[in-house]
């Protein structure tokens, strides 16, 4: 069962929703295309704990990412990314968040309930808000 998949540099606009029957998925690389959003399929891939999206056209970190329970890395480095929706929340065993070099105006008190992050990157953001005390 294919448990690595790097589908970099390929132009690629969208992902198809057939992405969400490789359940046996536990990393996807898509570096350097034109994905505005990821399939909400991408969420029946349970297993998965590395997610990179970087260089991408992503304005929202998508609903599906959130599903993704399991999730220890998340790299959306160099998208359109605008906000970070109370939803991320639900990756309890996230360790490493990299949003560095997207369009950030403020990072959410709510980031502290992710108590077993230890690599947080937001550089590179054009933050008019303070930085929460509990990171």
């Amino acid at each position: 069962d294919l448990a690595v998949l790097n589908i970099s540099q390929n132009s690629l606009h969208f992902l198809p929703n057939t992405v969400g029957s490789i359940t046996a998925l536990k990393e996807l690389v898509v570096e350097q295309n034109s994905l505005k959003s990821l399939p909400e399929s991408l969420g029946q891939c349970s297993l998965i704990v590395k997610l990179v999206v970087t260089s991408n056209r992503l304005q929202q970190i998508p609903d599906c990412v959130s599903t993704l329970v399991k999730l220890i890395v998340l790299i959306l480095k160099d998208n359109k990314i605008k906000e970070i929706s109370s939803s991320i929340t639900n990756l309890a065993q996230l360790k490493l968040l990299h949003l560095d070099q997207n369009y950030l105006a403020c990072i959410p008190d709510y980031l502290g309930a992710l108590t077993t992050m230890e690599d947080l990157d937001v550089s590179k953001n054009p933050f008019v808000q303070r930085f929460p005390a509990a990171l």
